[in-house]
């Protein structure tokens, strides 16, 4: 499962964080984006910009979950599974 999570990931961190930088992304983030929130949880999850950090990764990507992105719904789902940053 978690080669699984970590290949899923660097594939929608290729697809989703073209052109924002780690600021950028923060930014929007922080004001609701619910696209940057879940990009910025991909970003902290692989160190893209910042250091890794996988318990911000859960942060922004709950937030991102809560808003009804499928897709950080999958990785706070796989995060409990796997007793990672939770």
């Amino acid at each position: 499962m978690k080669k699984y999570l970590s290949t899923l990931t660097m594939f929608f961190l290729v697809i989703n964080s073209f052109g924002q930088s780690f600021t950028e992304t923060k930014k929007a983030a922080e004001q609701g984006d619910a696209d940057a929130q879940y990009n910025l949880g991909t970003m902290y999850s692989k160190g893209k910009g910042t250091l890794t950090d996988i318990k911000q990764a859960f942060y922004w990507w709950k937030k991102a979950a809560e808003q009804g992105d499928a897709e950080a719904q999958c990785y706070i789902g796989a995060m409990y599974y796997n007793g990672d940053g939770t």
